[in-house]
């Protein structure tokens, strides 16, 4: 990924934690192209913001309109401006929804999503450590148990002291390293 690649993304991030919702279906774009309307006065369609996101490909680069409208929309007076700052700026306040590991009740379940299509949901077995329970389309597989100590959204998830298949590999595992993760906590089963 080069540098303008990273901008972009960054931007993209940026616009889905101003907005609330990441932009995973038609409806997301179009209540974001609305959102656009209402907050900057300018009109981005929902189409273009498909391509912006990769949903759907593009055959040209993004324009500068769209480009100023959105870092606009969070907060910077246009995209040079939100483009030197994401250069200069390697550390923040996280500004996302997090669920730290001890808020989480011993037995209580979190259901973790990241694209593709990836979801897992762990149990807490206590002291920051969580087993899979159900796993689809991940390497993450039923059984492995793993630390983390915080669930951070539209941010990577990274493990510690992975034990998969039944082996005690001791490695780190990271999730949703491009766009980051989405977390419900679910309600304990007793």
């Amino acid at each position: 990924m080069n540098l303008e690649q990273s901008i972009m993304s960054e931007l993209c991030r940026e616009v889905e934690n101003s907005c609330g919702f990441a932009m995973r279906t038609p409806r997301d774009f179009n209540a974001l192209s609305e959102l656009i309307s209402s907050r900057t006065g300018a009109t981005v369609s929902s189409t273009t913001l498909k391509r912006v996101w990769g949903y759907i490909s593009r055959t040209s680069g993004v324009s500068r309109y769209t480009l100023n409208s959105l870092a606009q929309f969070v907060g910077y007076p246009d995209y040079a401006s939100f483009s030197t700052s994401s250069n200069e700026l390697q550390s923040n306040l996280l500004l996302s929804d997090k669920l730290s590991a001890n808020e989480i009740p011993t037995g209580g379940r979190v259901r973790l999503t990241w694209r593709p299509n990836r979801v897992c949901v762990v149990e807490h077995l206590g002291d920051n450590r969580f087993r899979v329970i159900e796993s689809q389309h991940s390497k993450l597989a039923v059984g492995d148990t793993f630390v983390c100590q915080m669930f951070i959204r539209h941010e990577p998830l990274y493990v510690d002291d992975l034990e998969h298949g039944g082996e005690a590999t001791h490695t780190a595992y990271v999730a949703g390293r491009t766009d980051g993760i989405l977390f419900e906590l679910l309600q304990s089963i007793e």
